[in-house]
């Protein structure tokens, strides 16, 4: 080398903005540029060449020895030394060994140079790119990335939301693949995400509502959020999909019980109107009846006016015990009424319901057969009970004529306890039976002698059954007869 040679090089290395070293194999610098004087925070070159680079410029010795280095080959490494103010710094070193003629280590050269921002700005991103996948695989949401109309990656979610046991069953395929030929709309649903993808890939954000499919095909309503991502200067599309189908049937249950409500409303208003309408008609034939008693121009005789009071008397009876069962039925409605189930004999109560209605039956010349065993025994209420038995049998006697028959019978039943009034009266029509649990319609019908009915009677029953878990039914044919089952479940429900 000449020594134009020798200058340029001398003059390149001094002024090279990366650190330039020389040292021995034991660990003292020999040779070192002004960078590497820099660097490392020394204020001079014999400063920095006084150093022992085993004790001062490492943390720990051992980071200066290197497989590469012991095979004396090159070796480009990152790694931390410490500054002369006792600060950290990352450098990358490119480095090598000198050897003699007889392969003995003579010295180290090699260039430095300080990528602490570099590292610090890597490790920054590691963290960052970690804490990113930690929330993309434990979102709550299913998260896919799209590239050219193809799923390119998926978290976790994304398997559990569709079904699918590994990331591969997603990533590669297509959009469209996971979802009906056809939307609810009856659009093509390939087209429609097409749109939707050029839409969000030109930098307008979509959100829609989605039918989805899951491996196994079943279908599931979903919200999406469609936008644009950078990532490492590419664009991607980021599609948030949340599963609606909880939300829509809670939507959907919300719909059905306003609308339930709004009939209800209707019904509870169109039956008030009813309730007025019957208490109201029966006080006119009242105060024309008894107008007539009490004119004192009247010629009526002892006998036109006993007849004109009995009918007073029939009506008024008639209005009381529509007002009692009134009362009743809107006490249970309240929930006001005391509900005490405790283990009672059937045919105890039965009987004794008998023995209110014998009168009538005698009158009517009606048989009552009763075919409940003694030993037959129900967890219910007794008082209710009693009340429906006595509806029912009273309801039996009004719409069967003289010398008719009335049949009961109980048994055990899958669980329950069947009880059936069987009576061979007048019967009803289908129409009919269903009015009787109508609350816009309070339907009642004249005996087979003039008997009144309050239209309250089997709603209340109802109530009363429901109220202990149990079940009615009415089967009827006109002029065969009315058949009435209850079942009353044998444990009582919670």
């Amino acid at each position: 080398m000449n020594d134009f040679d020798e200058e340029l090089h001398r003059k390149l290395i001094e002024r090279m903005p990366d650190g330039v070293y020389r040292s021995t194999h034991d660990g003292k610098f020999l040779e070192v540029n002004p960078a590497m004087v820099r660097i490392l925070g020394y204020d001079t070159k014999e400063e920095l060449l006084a150093i022992d680079i085993k004790s001062e410029l490492y943390f720990d010795p051992a980071d200066r020895e290197s497989l590469m280095l012991e095979e004396q080959l090159e070796e480009l490494g990152i790694f931390r030394l410490r500054k002369k103010d006792g600060s950290a710094i990352w450098v990358e070193d490119h480095g090598w060994y000198n050897t003699d003629e007889n392969g003995n280590v003579t010295t180290h050269e090699g260039i430095l140079r300080d990528v602490t921002e570099r590292v610090i700005a890597e490790e920054a991103l590691k963290k960052s790119e970690l804490e990113f996948r930690t929330l993309f695989e434990n979102a709550n949401d299913a998260i896919f990335i799209v590239n050219n109309e193809i799923f390119v990656e998926c978290n976790l979610m994304t398997l559990t939301s569709f079904g699918c046991g590994k990331k591969e069953d997603i990533i590669n395929h297509a959009p469209w693949e996971f979802s009906p030929p056809l939307q609810p709309d009856g659009s093509d649903s390939k087209e429609k995400a097409r749109i939707y993808m050029e839409a969000a890939a030109g930098g307008t954000p979509q959100r829609f509502y989605w039918k989805h499919c899951r491996k196994d095909y079943s279908l599931f309503d979903a919200e999406v959020s469609l936008n644009r991502v950078a990532f490492r200067n590419t664009f991607y599309l980021q599609a948030i999909v949340r599963d609606t189908t909880e939300q829509k049937q809670a939507e959907e249950e919300i719909k059905r019980m306003n609308k339930e409500l709004q009939e209800l409303n209707a019904t509870k208003d169109k039956f008030f109107s009813v309730i007025a309408h019957d208490l109201r008609s029966p006080f006119s034939a009242l105060l024309g009846l008894s107008e007539m008693i009490s004119n004192p121009d009247s010629e009526l005789g002892m006998e036109d006016t006993r007849k004109i009071a009995g009918k007073i008397h029939m009506l008024l009876i008639n209005q009381y015990n529509f007002l009692q069962n009134l009362l009743e039925w809107s006490r249970m409605q309240l929930d006001r009424v005391p509900f005490q189930p405790e283990k009672v004999n059937l045919l105890s109560i039965v009987s004794n319901v008998a023995d209110l209605v014998a009168g009538n039956l005698l009158r009517k010349k009606i048989e009552l057969f009763n075919y409940i065993d003694e030993n037959i025994e129900i967890v219910a209420d007794a008082e209710m009970i009693r009340s429906i038995f006595l509806n029912l049998i009273t309801n039996a006697i009004k719409f069967t004529p003289r010398q008719g028959r009335i049949t009961l019978n109980a048994g055990h039943q899958q669980g329950c306890t069947e009880i059936t009034v069987t009576d061979n009266g007048v019967g009803m029509t289908h129409d009919e039976i269903e009015k009787l649990f109508r609350l816009d319609h309070l339907f009642s019908k004249v005996g087979t002698e003039g008997e009144k009915g309050t239209g309250l009677g089997v709603l209340l029953c109802s109530e009363m059954i429901s109220r202990h878990g149990g079940t009615i039914e009415i089967s009827s044919e006109v002029n065969a007869g009315t058949s009435v089952k209850i079942g009353l479940p044998e444990k009582m429900p919670l």
